[in-house]
């Protein structure tokens, strides 16, 4: 299991900038999203792995599972046009994944 905690918001956030009269101006809610911080995240990785031994061969098998817990992690707070709203995208839901292996 992994635990992580967030960056602060990027000064990319910043170059949002409105023009009114002909002077650029930097909006509040702009200030207000680069100091943002995005929650913590957890995620959990399960693998099993079971082998066959033959004659002249092997036979590998496995079953990998990623974010078993199914935890909606945010990955990004993504503002609208002009940063006055901002939407919590999440990651991917769980991931299963199987596969063969034969060795000679």
């Amino acid at each position: 299991m992994t635990d992580h905690t967030s960056l602060p918001g990027t000064a990319s956030e910043l170059a949002a900038l409105r023009c009114r009269n002909g002077a650029p101006k930097l909006p509040s809610s702009a200030i207000v999203a680069a100091s943002t911080v995005l929650p913590g995240w957890s995620i959990s990785e399960t693998r099993i792995d079971k082998t066959f031994l033959f004659k002249r061969w092997l036979l590998k098998l496995y079953l990998d599972i990623t974010n078993i817990y199914n935890n909606q992690n945010v990955e990004v707070n993504q503002p609208n046009f002009d940063f006055t709203r901002r939407t919590a995208l999440t990651g991917l839901p769980i991931i299963p994944s199987f596969g063969i292996r034969a060795e000679f």
